[in-house]
């Protein structure tokens, strides 16, 4: 069944998918900042990647986890976790049989998934908001946003206040 969010174009189905990837890159830096604030924070030393540790404690931080909920309790946020992470991370037979075991992070890419999937469990699947983009929209202004550490929302690029603090003249 195709469903037309209310666009004027005739791609019917597409709509919904197009006003996401809109959605996404109107919060494009805000993405980049919590990933890179929450990969920093992983086991292992990169900063290329999310482990489960700092992606609880971002779903928590964030107020996207509700205890009790029948679509965001910490159960079901950790199981998003394993599927996103197991969706793109397929052994070959060859691994499998030289025992390498697949990683346990999550990459840019596979979080911002995440972040849909969110939107989409806490909004969209309660009925609270009937539209993937508008609910993902809400969860970054309504749920992110407002109840991450300050130190997550800090562009250390663009910050006054982080470049006084991390570049310092020369002192002989």
């Amino acid at each position: 069944q195709r469903v037309d969010d209310g666009d004027d174009d005739d791609d019917n189905d597409l709509d919904e998918v197009d006003d996401v990837a809109e959605t996404l890159w109107s919060f494009y830096r805000l993405v980049h900042l919590i990933f890179d604030f929450y990969a920093a924070q992983s086991s292992g030393g990169g900063l290329d990647s999310i482990t489960l540790n700092p992606y609880a404690d971002f779903v928590r931080d964030a107020k996207i986890l509700v205890e009790k909920s029948s679509t965001c309790s910490s159960n079901h946020l950790d199981m998003l976790f394993i599927a996103v992470n197991a969706n793109n991370k397929e052994l070959s037979a060859k691994d499998k049989e030289q025992g390498k075991v697949a990683d346990r992070t999550l990459d840019r890419c596979e979080f911002t998934d995440a972040l849909v999937r969110m939107a989409i469990m806490k909004y969209v699947q309660t009925k609270e908001i009937p539209d993937v983009s508008t609910a993902l929209a809400h969860m970054f202004e309504h749920d992110i946003r407002p109840n991450l550490d300050v130190a997550a929302l800090l562009d250390p690029n663009h910050d006054t206040r982080t470049a006084r603090r991390f570049y310092n003249e020369e002192v002989d």
